[in-house]
Parts: C-alpha cells; sequence; structure tokens
C-alpha cells in the first residue's frame, strides 16, 4: 500500500491539536481525536480485504503495536506519583494502570469520572488512554465480525457489513436515550467513525481534474485546521460530524492521485508529529498532568513550552528505542516484552489500590499508614446518607438538609457543631422533595446546598423565608497536588489559592438576595486578594479534592460559621 501523505498531513494536525487542547491552549483540539478514528478505520481495511486475512493474528499484531509504549507510561507514572501525589489521587493513577493495561480506561472513566471535560482530568496521568481503549476494543471487534461477514460472501460481505454498522453506530449515538459519558467513551457508539473510516477505500476512484482533486484535499485540512484551532464555538456533536466528514473527504481525494510535494525534506519536517503521532499521544497527557499536579497552578506559556519540550523528547526515545532495538522487531517479543511491564504495573497498582494509596503518612489529612482503609475520605462525606429518615424526638430541634454532597458537607458541619446534642439531623439526596413534604414541614429549619446551584428547586419554594436557609458553594481550587508539592518549604501551611472572579461575585450576589438566610461558605476563609485558604488553623486540609470536607474541615467550618441561630428563640 502507497503512503498517502495527506494522512501524516491528518494525523499531525490531530495531534497538536489534541496535545494543545489537553495543555488548555485551545478548546476544539479534542476532535483531533475523530481524525485518528477515520484515519485508523481507512489503514485498518487493507488489511481486513487481504484474502490471507486471520483476524486473530492480525488482533494480535495492533496490539503488539500499542501495548508496551502503554505499560512502560504506566510504571513510569507509578513511579512518578509515589514522590507526588495524595493517596486519594494516587489510588485513582493506580486504577488507571490497570484499566490502561488490559485497554478498558474507556470503561474506567466511564463509570468513574464520567465527564471528559471535567477539569480534574487534567491531572490525570492516563486520561487519555480511554481513545486507545475505544480503538483496540474497536479492532477486536471489527476484525471478528468482519472476517466472519467474509466467510459469508466473499465479495460484498464486508462493505455490506460495514454499511450496517455504521448506520447502526450513528443511529444510537444520535439517539437522546443514551447518555453523554456512554456516547463519548463506549466503543459502540464510536464504531460509525472508524467504519467510515474504512468505506473510503470502496468509494469509486475520482475521474476529475488532478488539481481539483487536490483542491479539495487542501480545502478539507484547511477546514479541519480552522476548527480546530480557531477557537471557533462549536458543539460537541456537530463538531464529531464536521470533522468526520472532513477527514473522510480529505482521504478519499488524495487516495487515487499522486502528490506533487515540493520540497520532500520540508514534509518529512512538518509531518514528524503525525508519523508518531502515538508516541507522542502516549506520552503527552502524563507529561501535562505531573506538570500541572506538581509545577503550574494554571495555564502559562512556560507549561505549553515544556510540554512541548519534554513530550519531543520523550518521543524521540521511544521511536529511537523501538527503531534500534532488534528485538522490538518480533510480534512475539513486543509482546513478551509488555507482558514483563504490565506485571511491574499490575504489582505495583495492585498494592497501591489495596492500600487506598496511601504509601507514607499525611497528618495533614489524618492519614496513618498503620489505620487505613478504602475509602476513607468518601465515608465521612457520605455519612448523611444514614440521616435519611423521618423526625422522631420532639426534644430536639428538627434540621432537614437537601440537595447533594454540597448539602451532605453542611450536614456534616452542623454534626460536628457545638450544636449538634440539640439537633436532629435529617437528609435528603437531590432536587426532587415531592415525597418529602411531611418532613419539610416537620423541620424547623430547612438546609438547601448543591454544586452550582442557580435557583431554588420548586418544591422549596413555597417554604416560610425564615425557615429556609440555602448553602452557598466552595471551591479550593483545582487540585491540592501543586500545595502538596511545598510540603518541605515553611509557608507549606500558609499556602493559599485563588478563586475564580466570577465565583466571588456569585457569592456577593447570592449574599446579597438571601441575606441572613445565606450561609456564605466562601467569605470567612478568603483574604483581600480573593485567595482562599487550604489548611484549618490546626494545619488540616480542610478539603482532600478541592470541594467536599475533611472531618477536620468540617469541623473548622463548624467554629468559624455562626450558627447561633439554630438554638436562639423558642421554636
Amino acid at each position: 500500500m502507497k503512503r498517502i501523505k495527506a494522512i501524516d498531513y491528518l494525523k499531525t494536525i490531530a495531534i497538536i491539536g489534541v496535545l494543545l487542547f489537553h495543555v488548555g491552549a485551545i478548546q476544539n483540539g479534542y476532535l483531533g481525536v475523530e481524525v485518528f478514528f477515520v484515519c485508523a478505520g481507512f489503514l485498518m481495511i487493507k488489511g481486513i480485504n487481504n484474502d490471507e486475512f486471520k483476524p486473530i493474528q492480525y488482533i494480535i499484531k495492533r496490539i503488539a503495536a500499542f501495548w508496551p509504549l502503554v505499560a512502560i507510561v504506566g510504571v513510569i507514572s507509578i513511579r512518578i506519583g509515589y514522590f507526588t501525589m495524595l493517596p486519594d489521587d494516587y489510588e485513582n493513577l493506580a486504577e488507571s494502570v490497570i484499566a490502561s493495561n488490559v485497554f478498558c480506561n474507556n470503561i474506567l472513566l466511564a463509570i468513574t469520572t464520567k465527564d471528559y471535560w471535567n477539569i480534574s482530568n487534567v491531572y490525570k496521568p492516563l486520561m487519555h488512554m480511554w481513545y486507545i481503549g475505544v480503538l483496540i476494543q474497536s479492532i477486536v471487534f471489527l476484525s471478528i465480525f468482519l472476517w466472519i461477514a467474509s466467510k459469508i460472501s466473499k465479495k460484498k460481505g464486508i462493505k455490506y457489513s460495514l454499511i450496517l454498522i455504521s448506520v447502526f453506530s450513528f443511529v444510537v449515538w444520535c439517539m437522546p436515550c443514551f447518555s453523554t459519558e456512554a456516547k463519548f467513551f463506549y466503543f459502540p457508539f464510536r464504531l460509525f467513525e472508524i467504519t467510515i473510516g474504512c468505506l473510503i477505500s470502496y468509494l469509486p476512484d475520482i475521474k476529475i481534474n488532478t488539481k481539483v482533486v487536490k483542491l479539495f484535499g487542501d480545502i478539507g485540512i484547511g477546514l479541519l485546521f480552522f476548527i480546530l484551532f480557531s477557537g471557533w464555538n462549536i458543539s460537541n456533536n456537530a463538531g464529531i460530524i464536521i470533522v468526520v466528514f472532513l477527514t473522510a473527504i480529505t482521504i478519499w481525494s488524495r487516495s487515487n492521485v499522486e502528490e506533487d510535494i515540493i520540497d520532500e525534506k520540508i514534509y518529512k519536517l512538518i509531518t514528524i508529529p503525525g508519523r508518531y503521532s502515538y508516541d507522542v499521544y502516549v506520552w503527552h497527557q502524563a507529561i501535562i498532568a505531573f506538570l500541572y499536579y506538581s509545577v503550574f497552578q494554571s495555564f502559562n506559556s512556560m507549561l505549553v513550552c515544556l510540554t512541548i519540550v519534554l513530550t519531543i523528547v520523550l518521543s524521540a526515545v521511544s521511536v529511537i528505542l523501538r527503531k534500534e532495538i532488534k528485538f522490538m522487531n518480533s510480534i512475539w517479543k513486543r509482546i513478551i516484552f509488555a507482558i514483563v511491564f504490565v506485571t511491574i504495573g499490575f504489582s505495583l497498582s495492585g498494592y497501591i489500590y489495596i492500600h487506598a494509596g496511601v504509601t507514607r503518612n499525611v497528618p495533614e489529612l489524618g492519614i496513618d499508614q498503620k489505620d487505613i482503609h478504602r475509602n476513607m475520605h468518601s465515608e465521612y462525606v457520605d455519612r448523611p446518607y444514614f440521616w435519611d429518615k423521618d423526625f422522631n424526638d420532639d426534644a430536639k430541634i428538627h434540621v432537614l438538609v437537601l440537595g447533594d454532597s454540597y448539602g451532605r458537607d453542611f450536614a456534616n458541619i452542623l454534626k460536628e457543631s457545638k450544636y449538634s446534642n440539640d439537633l436532629e439531623i435529617s437528609y435528603i439526596y437531590g432536587s426532587d422533595f415531592s415525597q418529602a413534604t411531611d418532613r419539610i414541614s416537620q423541620a424547623d429549619f430547612v438546609f438547601y446546598g448543591a454544586y452550582g446551584w442557580k435557583t431554588i428547586p420548586e418544591g422549596l419554594k413555597n417554604i416560610p423565608k425564615e425557615k429556609l436557609y440555602v448553602i452557598g458553594n466552595k471551591s479550593f481550587g483545582n487540585s491540592n497536588g501543586i500545595i502538596y508539592a511545598n510540603r518541605t518549604k515553611d509557608n507549606y501551611f500558609e499556602q493559599r489559592v485563588e478563586l475564580p472572579n466570577d465565583m466571588i461575585l456569585n457569592n456577593n450576589a447570592f449574599k446579597g438576595i438571601y441575606g441572613d438566610n445565606y450561609i456564605d461558605m466562601i467569605t470567612p476563609l478568603i483574604d483581600e486578594n480573593n485567595k482562599i485558604r487550604i489548611f484549618t488553623d490546626d494545619n488540616y486540609y480542610i478539603s482532600q479534592d478541592c470541594k467536599h470536607l475533611t472531618k477536620q474541615g468540617a469541623q473548622y467550618y463548624s467554629r468559624i460559621l455562626n450558627l447561633s441561630f439554630l438554638t436562639a428563640g423558642d421554636r
């Protein structure tokens, strides 16, 4: 098969877009992955159409190509994480290493993180392995399915099967009954992008003027460049459809003509990222995650430059070693090599996971290696779930807390307060309170708190104003990693992070609207520079994950918030 140089150009644009998106420089660069899917399908069908095609051998060949570097980056990430990461983040990394090594990180993310655009993903070294999981799963499915189709009908079985899969995958991708995370992370919803790439090879040869054909390719590449890098505000679904279409048109228009590269050296130079896009892809996110986690608190030009330099260096090293080490030329030796590193990764990750990510004492989180168990943090945050019950003690003040984990945080504050013995606390999760009318009517106080709330739910609007209190949002940055990196410095416990200006403005606006019935979670901890403290007055993290409170954080809030209104007057 001749090399289609347009594919190298497409991959170059795609990988640069993905890298710049993950580092935080552009907003549409993630769509470069759609380019990879289409290109992968086009290249894959050439092997499947071979009369001697053997699906198991093809699958092993593809796994041998992907597996070694995935395993190596996993082991390196685990070692770096040992020195840099807090326990909960380190435990999450261990899960990702295990999932990535079996090409299932897309499934892990669909179950856990769910939202690809969540800022927390920036700090996950192996977050990007979801794409490799989807690709390998698709390769396994298509190889076996199309091989069976070819046995049924050699000439038309594969083509018609590809059309059927494309239509089915696209239809279910369009259906609103499936969640956004399912459509993004599970391979059946992504198959149409790969199979469209496959179907390009079945399109008829272009019989028009060569210059016109090349113009189609140039326009396709130009529009893709514009979409990925211009900052154009485009929805995810529209972006995927447009990018898939433009990539397919570009490959089709250039697959049947001789390309006139003016200077072969220039071509080779500017397509280096595309020709080695796999190495760049695997390395770049791990580099970005650790730089954000331990070095850079926010996006800046130095972060971009350092990311590019380190990605180039490590990608070059992996490419050179792969080419120079004769051992890596054999498929089965590459598999054995990968298995060795996967075994190391599994062993380290399994130990870390079982020990809840704790590899040292972390006194500022109240963590001691001698007394650890998994889910230590979530157990405390989620204990109000056990308080979801009717009031039954009329001698105590009835307090009803409603909402998500932000509401649960406030319930924990109340439980840690000096007024706790006078309160009977009940908790209800969510925003649908139609079944809680009795409990609401029996409550002396009703508190509502949820992440990002802007209006009071309909079910609470009829509650007397003097009875209803709303809980403000809170934030302690994006990750404590950058704070933890300074643990050997004298000013460790004096560190603060700057809050977004819109959060400050919203908080002040809500204070103006709700007055004394607003629980302000920000003002008591913020200084004149809009920086919020990270540690309590006795040197504990207020929040482990920058959103939800530790036990010590809840105790601290219970001391600094004015909760005296709870026992004031007769109720």
